[in-house]
C-alpha cells in the first residue's frame, strides 16, 4: 500500500492525492520493495563491490594445448624436411625415398631442429600477442599470470624447458598441468605465464 510522502498516511492506490494533507500520493521509499524497487542487495554500489574480484581466468588445459601442437607441427617438419635434405645432399645421406642420416649429420639435424622449434615459439608469442600458429587457429594465447604480454626472456624459457616437457610425448606436461589449478606445465611455471582463452579476463 501506498503512503504519502508528506505526512506518511495511508493512501488509496486510487487516490492522485493524499485525502489528509493534499500532497501528491508518491510511495515512500519504504513501499519501493514492495512495489518491485531495488532490494539493499541491488543497490549500485552492492553491485558494483560484488564484480570488484573479477571474472575467473579461462586457462586451457591438455586437450587445446595438444590440438594446438598439432597445428604447430606443420612448419617444425616442413623446416625438419628442408634442412634434412640439404643435410643429406652434402653428405651423402640422400636417397631415393628421401635421406638417411646418421652420426655427426643426423646430430646437427636434432640441434637445428631443435633451436628451430624454440625460436618459433619464442619469435610468436613475443610479436604475435601470445600466439603461434597452432594457438591463433584454436583462439588460445599465452600470458603473463597476471594477464600480461610475455616478454622474449619468458617465451624462450618456457620454450626451452620443453626438452624436459616433452619427455615421453609431453606426458612430463600433462602431469604438470593436470596438477596446477592454473593449468601450468613446467615450462609456465618457471617464466610465469599460463595459456588461456584468447579473450580471457583477469581479475583487477
Amino acid at each position: 500500500m501506498p503512503f504519502c510522502v508528506q505526512c506518511g498516511m495511508e493512501v488509496n492506490p486510487a487516490d492522485r492525492f493524499c485525502s489528509k494533507c493534499g500532497a501528491p500520493a508518491n510511495r515512500t521509499p519504504q513501499d519501493s520493495t514492495a512495489t518491485g524497487g531495488p532490494t539493499p542487495a541491488e543497490t549500485p554500489q552492492e553491485t558494483a563491490g560484488a564484480q570488484n574480484g573479477g571474472p575467473e581466468p579461462k586457462y586451457v588445459g591438455v586437450g587445446l594445448r595438444f590440438l594446438a601442437q598439432i597445428f604447430d607441427a606443420i612448419p617444425i617438419l616442413i623446416f625438419w624436411f628442408i634442412v634434412g635434405n640439404r643435410i643429406a645432399a652434402a653428405t651423402g645421406g640422400l636417397k631415393a625415398d628421401g635421406f638417411d642420416l646418421k652420426g655427426i649429420p643426423a646430430l646437427v639435424l636434432m640441434l637445428l631442429t631443435l633451436a628451430f622449434i624454440i625460436l618459433y615459439f619464442t619469435v610468436l608469442e613475443t610479436w604475435w600477442h601470445g600466439q603461434s600458429l597452432g594457438k591463433k587457429i584454436l583462439g588460445i594465447r599465452v600470458l603473463t599470470e597476471n594477464g600480461g604480454q610475455v616478454s622474449p626472456g619468458q617465451s624462450f624459457l618456457r620454450n626451452a624447458l620443453r626438452l624436459v616437457d616433452g619427455f615421453m610425448a609431453y606426458l612430463v606436461a600433462a602431469i604438470f598441468i593436470w596438477r596446477s589449478g592454473k593449468k601450468q606445465r613446467l615450462g609456465d611455471r618457471l617464466a610465469g605465464t599460463v595459456v588461456v582463452r584468447k579473450n580471457t579476463a583477469f581479475p583487477r
